[in-house]
């Protein structure tokens, strides 16, 4: 159990990381492209500014994944964690598990999608 905790640990951070620099490079590229490190506008303001889309999908797909993956251990650890002896990880992953479908969408999946989710099922 505690290699599962520490890998769903490793996965929250690392997605909270992908997000950080999600905003770090489209503040990069934003400033590129709108010739905020320069006095005039360079030509290719187009395409820096043309690869801000492509960069929100691509980092928001990795932060999919890793969400898919955390849900996906949530959801062993609160089905295999089931009896009197369980680890209070356990009971939370079951907690949150039966709680799961009365909150409606996360917020992150509203963030980066703009649509509800689809549940995670291991059944």
């Amino acid at each position: 159990m505690n290699s599962l905790l520490t890998e769903l640990h490793d996965a929250q951070r690392a997605r909270n990381d992908l997000l950080k620099w999600k905003l770090i490079v489209v503040a990069a590229l934003g400033g590129a492209g709108l010739g905020l490190s320069q006095a005039s506008i360079s030509p290719r303001a187009p395409l820096a500014l043309a690869l801000i889309p492509l960069t929100c999908v691509y980092v928001d797909l990795l932060c999919r994944n890793l969400s898919i993956r955390t849900k996906t251990i949530s959801a062993f650890m609160a089905r295999e964690g089931v009896g009197a002896d369980a680890s209070v990880e356990a009971r939370y992953a079951r907690f949150y598990q039966s709680q799961t479908p009365t909150r409606g969408p996360a917020l992150e999946s509203l963030a980066l999608f703009g649509q509800r989710p689809s549940c995670v099922s291991l059944s």
